[in-house]
């Protein structure tokens, strides 16, 4: 339509313009709904695409779920794992404090009990009980009582039963020292077991104790030459007698010259001065606070061993074996029972067969030994002892100091960690600690040797008390009966004199009634030369039994396997 400019003209051009502007949306609609044409090929194709795609949104996702799912479930586990193997940690660190070590005394205890109780009648217990009778005449000879039997089972019990206030108590009262010693993390108070290993302890302290002046010469001497070795960091000298005795005596003034020189590693504790009465326990009292972790013990009387055989080979022992007590004068308790003789035997060989199979060493000495423990053997388990129920009866081997088998150490030449010192001294233990008081022998040595293997779950161990030089070699190789060295022989011997049937008896008596205290005695200790060619298995004094034992008794150093590169132990710390 074509407008021209007259005004009528243009009138007519714009209502034209909108009549056609309002039926635009009319032909819109009718051209929307009009169909289209497909073919049924495309629209086939169409479909499948879209249902590929559908499936592949769904599978993608339901991938995408399932990853979701599994990271969870990783989680989950990487989380339980942890939780594992935290209360496996927690479990094991609560072991080493006294809560958890007494409940397995207690364990012990009563399985060994019940072990009495159901033992079938042996042939031989009507000889056994005339023994057993014996025994109870001859303590009501000495006018002291064993101690109950399995007693120390009800003594922990007794002690765990108590609120944290009771034992804070109880533990603040006289004669018991705090249990954290030198800020060690003890754990609510409680003592704590040391470490099965030490390689990073370098320093000892050396621990004597006297209390008379007739003793003082072999006794300055001594300490002269222990003050001499590199070792040694701390000298403690437990006296249990008044000060004005050392001040009135040329000796002891020179050791409280010795105390008083900042120099010098020699400290006197007082045990009067200190509240602490004229006792061989004292040695092991917390209160005398020593400086670093190993105890290296001796009598005021010696012997006094060569710095080879403390420093460079008993040490190093220590220190790869610190969780026990380790010692130079080992003694053996002999069985009656054919039930205990025949424990020992295989205890034994368990004891041989963890300390190299712990270490490591090679298949013909694997299947000398019987195995590693680790390739199936057995642990060694401590000896049930039947006292009433079977009448069996310990006897005392003071004759020979063995390697092997030794039950426990006499106290000079030994070492000690000293965290045993809280346990020795703790609460529950008063009824052990007034039996070494009361008894004739006073018998510490086994007291304490005993407790110290019943709180580790371990025998001692044994290392040679005197080290031969490469010439001497060839010496005799059986184990020596009593010898004497030059160096032993100003040790004084409570066995040797007028009575020594009497004492050995009551002494005897002691080894008895503290190892039926506790139910059981320790599987026996194991020789230097475990795992070495110098083990061997002989018949002893022409007995058709054979003993393990090491040839030579006295070795030299180059022999000895834990202070040698490559052989075995050494690499368990190394020099």
């Amino acid at each position: 339509m074509k407008c021209g400019n007259a005004p009528s003209t243009t009138i007519i051009c714009l209502v034209s313009a909108c009549v056609v502007l309002s039926l635009l949306p009319f032909f819109y609609v009718k051209l929307a709904k009009v169909p289209t044409t497909s073919h049924p090929f495309l629209e086939r194709k169409i479909g499948v695409e879209k249902q590929k795609n559908a499936d592949e949104n769904k599978s993608y996702h339901n991938a995408a779920m399932q990853s979701v799912v599994t990271k969870k479930d990783n989680v989950l586990q990487k989380k339980e794992e942890q939780n594992t193997l935290l209360k496996s940690i927690v479990e094991k660190k609560t072991d080493i404090y006294e809560t958890g070590v007494f409940r397995r005394i207690i364990e012990r205890v009563e399985s060994h009990e019940d072990t009495c109780s159901s033992l079938p009648v042996s042939p031989d217990i009507e000889e056994r009980k005339d023994t057993h009778a014996a025994l109870w005449a001859k303590n009501t000879t000495t006018g002291l009582p064993f101690l109950p039997e399995f007693g120390i089972a009800r003594a922990f019990k007794d002690w765990l039963s108590l609120s944290s206030e009771e034992k804070i108590k109880i533990r603040s009262g006289a004669n018991y020292s705090p249990p954290a010693l030198h800020g060690e993390e003890m754990g609510a108070g409680e003592c704590r077991l040391p470490p099965s290993s030490s390689c990073h302890v370098s320093n000892v302290t050396a621990v004597l104790m006297s209390h008379a002046t007739n003793r003082l010469v072999t006794l300055t001497l001594g300490l002269k030459g222990i003050a001499s070795w590199s070792m040694v960091g701390e000298i403690i000298l437990v006296w249990n007698s008044d000060r004005s005795l050392l001040e009135n005596d040329k000796n002891g003034q020179r050791l409280l010259y010795w105390h008083n020189l900042s120099t010098h590693p020699l400290r006197i504790f007082f045990s009067l001065e200190n509240g602490l009465p004229n006792c061989l326990l004292n040695r092991y009292h917390p209160m005398i606070q020593p400086k670093y972790e190993a105890l290296m013990y001796f009598d005021d009387d010696g012997p006094f061993f060569s710095e080879a055989a403390m420093s460079t080979v008993g040490f190093e022992l220590w220190r790869r074996n610190s969780d026990v007590q380790v010692g130079c004068f080992p003694r053996n308790i002999r069985f009656n029972s054919k039930r205990m003789l025949e424990a020992e035997k295989e205890m034994t060989l368990r004891s041989i067969q963890q300390a190299v199979g712990s270490q490591g060493i090679g298949a013909e000495m694997q299947e000398e030994v019987g195995g590693k423990v680790g390739d199936g053997q057995k642990q060694p388990e401590f000896i049930p002892t039947c006292r009433t129920a079977e009448g069996e009866k310990l006897t005392n081997n003071y004759n020979t100091f063995p390697h092997f088998a030794a039950h426990f150490i006499l106290p000079s030449g030994s070492f000690l960690h000293r965290n045993y010192l809280c346990f020795i001294f703790h609460p529950a233990l008063e009824e052990l600690r007034r039996y070494v008081l009361d008894h004739p022998t006073k018998p510490d040595d086994i007291t304490m040797s005993s407790l110290v293997s019943q709180l580790s779950g371990k025998a001692p161990r044994v290392f040679p008390r005197r080290i031969n030089e490469q010439k001497q070699e060839a010496e005799s190789n059986t184990a020596p009966m009593l010898e004497t060295p030059a160096e032993e022989q100003n040790r004084r011997r409570l066995l040797w004199t007028d009575n020594m049937d009497i004492w050995a008896e009551i002494r005897e008596e002691a080894i008895n009634s503290v190892n039926g205290y506790f139910g059981s005695v320790n599987p026996g200790s194991v020789g230097w030369c475990a795992g070495t060619e110098y083990h061997k298995e002989k018949k002893i004094f022409s007995k058709v039994e054979k003993r393990h034992q090491c040839e030579p008794y006295f070795p030299t150093l180059n022999l000895v396997p834990w202070i040698n590169e490559g052989m075995l132990g050494y690499n368990q710390c190394g020099l």
